[in-house]
Protein backbone atom coordinates (compact mmCIF):
# COMPACT_ATOMS: atom_id res chain seq x y z
CA UNK A 1 0.00 0.00 0.00
CA UNK A 2 1.52 3.52 -0.54
CA UNK A 3 1.54 5.65 2.39
CA UNK A 4 -0.64 8.80 2.22
CA UNK A 5 2.19 11.32 2.55
CA UNK A 6 3.39 9.85 -0.83
CA UNK A 7 0.39 9.52 -2.28
CA UNK A 8 -0.44 13.00 -1.38
CA UNK A 9 2.76 14.16 -2.88
CA UNK A 10 1.99 11.93 -6.03
CA UNK A 11 -1.59 13.66 -6.42
CA UNK A 12 -0.20 17.25 -6.58
CA UNK A 13 2.51 16.38 -8.97
CA UNK A 14 -0.57 14.73 -11.34
CA UNK A 15 -2.77 18.33 -10.74
CA UNK A 16 0.33 20.58 -11.50
CA UNK A 17 1.36 18.80 -14.52
CA UNK A 18 -2.09 18.80 -15.79
CA UNK A 19 -2.82 22.57 -15.06
CA UNK A 20 0.53 23.25 -16.87
CA UNK A 21 -0.58 21.52 -19.72
CA UNK A 22 -3.60 23.22 -19.57
CA UNK A 23 -2.37 26.93 -19.72
CA UNK A 24 0.58 26.36 -22.40
CA UNK A 25 0.41 22.52 -23.79
CA UNK A 26 -1.93 20.68 -26.33
CA UNK A 27 -4.76 20.65 -23.38
CA UNK A 28 -5.40 24.28 -24.28
CA UNK A 29 -7.56 23.19 -26.81
CA UNK A 30 -9.86 20.77 -25.12
CA UNK A 31 -12.97 21.53 -24.30
CA UNK A 32 -14.18 19.53 -21.27
CA UNK A 33 -18.08 19.33 -20.69
CA UNK A 34 -18.79 21.09 -17.10
CA UNK A 35 -20.25 18.47 -14.24
CA UNK A 36 -23.71 18.01 -14.82
CA UNK A 37 -25.71 19.40 -12.10
CA UNK A 38 -27.86 16.64 -10.99
CA UNK A 39 -24.19 14.90 -10.51
CA UNK A 40 -22.75 17.44 -8.19
CA UNK A 41 -26.73 16.77 -5.82
CA UNK A 42 -26.09 13.42 -6.10
CA UNK A 43 -22.78 13.39 -4.75
CA UNK A 44 -23.92 16.01 -2.24
CA UNK A 45 -26.44 13.52 -0.83
CA UNK A 46 -23.92 10.82 -0.95
CA UNK A 47 -21.47 11.99 1.39
CA UNK A 48 -23.23 12.11 4.36
CA UNK A 49 -22.15 9.77 6.73
CA UNK A 50 -26.05 8.82 6.77
CA UNK A 51 -27.14 9.69 3.06
CA UNK A 52 -30.25 11.04 2.70
CA UNK A 53 -32.67 8.45 0.71
CA UNK A 54 -35.55 10.76 0.28
CA UNK A 55 -33.44 13.12 -2.00
CA UNK A 56 -31.57 10.22 -3.85
CA UNK A 57 -35.17 9.71 -4.52
CA UNK A 58 -35.82 12.80 -5.94
CA UNK A 59 -33.29 12.97 -7.75
CA UNK A 60 -33.63 9.83 -9.29
CA UNK A 61 -37.82 10.48 -10.19
CA UNK A 62 -36.33 14.18 -11.44
CA UNK A 63 -35.91 12.61 -14.72
CA UNK A 64 -38.17 9.85 -16.44
CA UNK A 65 -35.42 8.27 -17.99
CA UNK A 66 -33.17 7.35 -15.13
CA UNK A 67 -36.12 6.24 -13.39
CA UNK A 68 -37.31 3.67 -16.29
CA UNK A 69 -33.25 3.01 -16.25
CA UNK A 70 -33.45 2.25 -12.46
CA UNK A 71 -36.69 -0.07 -12.88
CA UNK A 72 -35.21 -2.49 -15.38
CA UNK A 73 -31.98 -2.67 -13.88
CA UNK A 74 -33.64 -3.87 -10.54
CA UNK A 75 -35.41 -6.19 -12.54
CA UNK A 76 -33.10 -7.28 -15.01
CA UNK A 77 -31.41 -11.13 -13.73
CA UNK A 78 -28.27 -10.09 -12.30
CA UNK A 79 -31.29 -8.24 -9.18
CA UNK A 80 -34.68 -10.17 -10.24
CA UNK A 81 -35.43 -11.93 -6.91
CA UNK A 82 -39.49 -12.69 -7.93
CA UNK A 83 -42.00 -9.65 -8.20
CA UNK A 84 -40.80 -7.51 -10.61
CA UNK A 85 -40.75 -3.61 -9.42
CA UNK A 86 -42.60 -0.95 -10.46
CA UNK A 87 -41.73 2.18 -8.38
CA UNK A 88 -38.39 4.17 -7.45
CA UNK A 89 -38.58 3.03 -4.02
CA UNK A 90 -39.35 -0.91 -5.10
CA UNK A 91 -35.79 -0.78 -7.57
CA UNK A 92 -33.51 1.43 -4.69
CA UNK A 93 -34.94 -1.56 -1.84
CA UNK A 94 -33.83 -4.04 -4.82
CA UNK A 95 -30.53 -2.42 -5.43
CA UNK A 96 -29.42 -1.12 -2.03
CA UNK A 97 -28.08 2.59 -1.93
CA UNK A 98 -24.62 1.81 -3.59
CA UNK A 99 -25.75 -0.24 -6.52
CA UNK A 100 -28.37 2.74 -7.10
CA UNK A 101 -26.19 5.67 -6.89
CA UNK A 102 -23.44 3.97 -9.08
CA UNK A 103 -26.35 3.12 -11.68
CA UNK A 104 -27.39 6.87 -11.89
CA UNK A 105 -23.82 7.68 -11.80
CA UNK A 106 -23.63 5.87 -15.30
CA UNK A 107 -27.00 7.13 -16.70
CA UNK A 108 -25.85 10.54 -15.89
CA UNK A 109 -22.35 10.29 -17.68
CA UNK A 110 -23.38 8.76 -20.64
CA UNK A 111 -25.94 11.74 -21.67
CA UNK A 112 -23.82 14.55 -20.28
CA UNK A 113 -20.92 13.04 -22.70
CA UNK A 114 -22.73 11.56 -25.47
CA UNK A 115 -20.43 9.52 -28.28
CA UNK A 116 -22.10 9.45 -32.18
CA UNK A 117 -19.28 7.70 -33.81
CA UNK A 118 -18.74 4.90 -35.77
CA UNK A 119 -14.82 4.26 -33.90
CA UNK A 120 -16.62 4.27 -30.52
CA UNK A 121 -19.70 2.18 -31.06
CA UNK A 122 -21.19 1.01 -27.74
CA UNK A 123 -18.47 2.87 -25.64
CA UNK A 124 -20.80 3.60 -22.34
CA UNK A 125 -22.29 0.16 -22.92
CA UNK A 126 -18.66 -1.50 -22.37
CA UNK A 127 -18.18 1.46 -19.93
CA UNK A 128 -21.06 0.37 -18.05
CA UNK A 129 -19.99 -3.47 -17.66
CA UNK A 130 -16.10 -2.91 -17.20
CA UNK A 131 -17.66 -0.44 -14.09
CA UNK A 132 -20.36 -3.42 -12.64
CA UNK A 133 -17.21 -5.85 -12.93
CA UNK A 134 -15.27 -3.66 -11.06
CA UNK A 135 -17.59 -2.95 -8.19
CA UNK A 136 -18.42 -6.67 -7.69
CA UNK A 137 -14.74 -7.02 -7.26
CA UNK A 138 -14.22 -4.63 -4.86
CA UNK A 139 -16.98 -5.65 -2.74
CA UNK A 140 -14.74 -9.12 -2.45
CA UNK A 141 -11.60 -7.33 -1.76
CA UNK A 142 -10.82 -6.25 2.13
CA UNK A 143 -10.76 -2.64 2.32
CA UNK A 144 -11.80 -1.89 -1.41
CA UNK A 145 -13.71 1.05 -2.09
CA UNK A 146 -16.84 0.24 -4.43
CA UNK A 147 -17.65 3.37 -5.58
CA UNK A 148 -13.55 4.19 -6.30
CA UNK A 149 -13.70 0.83 -8.15
CA UNK A 150 -16.90 1.65 -9.91
CA UNK A 151 -16.06 5.48 -11.08
CA UNK A 152 -12.46 4.39 -12.10
CA UNK A 153 -14.17 1.13 -14.37
CA UNK A 154 -16.47 4.02 -15.67
CA UNK A 155 -14.02 6.60 -16.17
CA UNK A 156 -11.12 5.17 -17.16
CA UNK A 157 -11.20 5.78 -21.10
CA UNK A 158 -13.41 8.78 -20.54
CA UNK A 159 -10.71 11.10 -22.30
CA UNK A 160 -12.32 9.43 -26.02
CA UNK A 161 -15.39 10.83 -26.26
CA UNK A 162 -13.90 14.42 -25.02
CA UNK A 163 -11.01 14.54 -27.58
CA UNK A 164 -13.44 13.13 -30.07
CA UNK A 165 -15.71 16.13 -29.39
CA UNK A 166 -13.11 18.90 -29.45
CA UNK A 167 -9.96 17.65 -31.41
CA UNK A 168 -9.05 17.40 -35.25
CA UNK A 169 -8.79 14.78 -36.76
CA UNK A 170 -9.10 12.21 -33.82
CA UNK A 171 -11.92 9.76 -35.47
CA UNK A 172 -9.08 8.85 -37.95
CA UNK A 173 -6.09 8.48 -35.28
CA UNK A 174 -8.87 5.64 -33.14
CA UNK A 175 -8.74 3.82 -36.66
CA UNK A 176 -5.34 4.26 -37.15
CA UNK A 177 -4.21 3.50 -33.36
CA UNK A 178 -6.72 0.39 -33.44
CA UNK A 179 -5.29 -0.79 -36.19
CA UNK A 180 -1.04 -0.34 -35.52
CA UNK A 181 0.59 -3.29 -33.93
CA UNK A 182 4.25 -1.42 -34.12
CA UNK A 183 3.23 1.01 -31.18
CA UNK A 184 0.48 1.45 -28.27
CA UNK A 185 -2.42 3.00 -28.59
CA UNK A 186 -1.42 6.00 -26.72
CA UNK A 187 1.93 6.20 -28.23
CA UNK A 188 -0.36 7.10 -31.88
CA UNK A 189 -2.30 9.53 -29.91
CA UNK A 190 0.63 11.97 -28.88
CA UNK A 191 2.55 11.40 -32.63
CA UNK A 192 -1.18 12.84 -34.13
CA UNK A 193 -1.94 15.43 -31.18
CA UNK A 194 1.00 15.51 -28.55
CA UNK A 195 -1.51 14.22 -25.55
CA UNK A 196 -3.99 11.45 -25.30
CA UNK A 197 -6.75 10.23 -24.03
CA UNK A 198 -5.29 9.08 -20.32
CA UNK A 199 -4.05 12.36 -19.95
CA UNK A 200 -7.47 13.60 -21.08
CA UNK A 201 -9.41 11.48 -18.84
CA UNK A 202 -7.18 12.49 -15.80
CA UNK A 203 -8.32 16.60 -16.58
CA UNK A 204 -11.99 15.43 -16.62
CA UNK A 205 -11.54 14.14 -13.39
CA UNK A 206 -9.70 16.58 -11.67
CA UNK A 207 -12.46 19.42 -13.49
CA UNK A 208 -14.92 17.18 -12.15
CA UNK A 209 -13.77 16.59 -8.88
CA UNK A 210 -13.70 12.85 -8.80
CA UNK A 211 -12.00 11.14 -5.97
CA UNK A 212 -8.04 11.75 -6.33
CA UNK A 213 -7.12 7.91 -6.33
Amino acid sequence: MIDAPVASSSTQAIAKELDDARKRGPLQTIAIPPSPAILERMRNAMASAEPDLNEIANIATSDVAMSAQLIKSANSPAYNTGQPVQTIGQAMNRLGLDITAAEMTRFIVAHALPVRSAQLTRFWERSSKRAVAMGFIATKLPGMSLDVAHTYGLFCHVGMPVMLQSVRGYAGTLVEANARIDRSFIATENANHRTDHAVVGALVARMWKLSPP
